[in-house]
């Protein structure tokens, strides 16, 4: 039982890592995104979702067991970024969650 406890125990570390990086990464390549004009920007200080998308699948290598979605805030002004991974036997995937806002990736320059 000890032994299948430290299994789990640093199985679950690597879970938690391994979404860790996955987010930090998205958060960096959306930025580099900006900045070399990957990711569009308009005036109206708004995300498109299908252009992160799009950005996120062609610069990050899938890695098997984990899962990205991106869903609407309910208010419309954001775009929540979650990673999702599972341990074999776990009921309830493990998440990591990122609300990504125009102001926060820098759409929104100072005459907005």
């Amino acid at each position: 039982a000890t032994a299948r406890a430290a299994d789990r125990t640093a199985s679950e570390t690597a879970l938690a890592v391994q979404l860790d990086q996955q987010v930090l990464a998205s958060q960096r390549l959306l930025t580099a995104g900006l900045r070399s004009r990957q990711l569009p920007s308009d005036a109206a200080c708004r995300l498109d979702p299908v252009a992160i998308d799009q950005l996120l699948d062609d610069a990050l290598p899938a890695i098997p067991g984990l899962k990205r979605e991106l869903v609407m805030a309910p208010d419309l002004e954001g775009v929540w970024l979650i990673w999702r991974g599972a341990l074999t036997n776990d009921q309830q995937p493990w998440q990591r969650r990122r609300l990504l806002t125009p102001a926060g990736l820098g759409l929104c320059g100072a005459q907005s």
